[in-house]
């Protein structure tokens, strides 16, 4: 595979991964004011907290990448891994027949690929 082809995947993992991140940590806060402002009880903010910080993880590689630090790349490659894992789990609760869950399965292993891809040009 050639050089181009990998910086071009790294590129696209990266700005995928930043999208992921901070979409998640905006839907994350969110969720919490509202469970706040609906006085939910204090175990009510869980699901906006791991959204929260699964954001950060995804945006955390991102960033990882883009400012070229050596822990970027691995950080996403957790991330997306989790985020593959627990998209295939709800799948198989659901029984496979949800779309959005099934889209999102193909955007995060898709993102997977682009950053498998983009390994010879990973910042070290």
């Amino acid at each position: 595979m050639s050089g181009t082809i990998a910086r071009l995947a790294i590129r696209t993992a990266m700005a995928l991964l930043l999208v992921m991140g901070l979409s998640g940590i905006s839907v994350g806060l969110t969720l919490a004011a509202a469970s706040f402002g609906a006085s939910l009880p204090l175990a009510g903010v869980a699901i906006p907290a791991g959204l929260i910080g699964y954001g950060l993880a995804l945006a955390g590689g991102g960033f990882g990448i883009l400012l070229g630090r050596g822990w970027g790349w691995p950080l996403g490659v957790v991330a997306i891994v989790v985020g593959v894992v627990t998209l295939v789990i709800l799948l198989g609760i659901v029984g496979g027949r949800d779309a959005v869950l099934a889209g999102g399965l193909v955007t995060w292993g898709a993102t997977l690929g682009l950053l498998l891809l983009g390994w010879p040009a990973r910042p070290r």
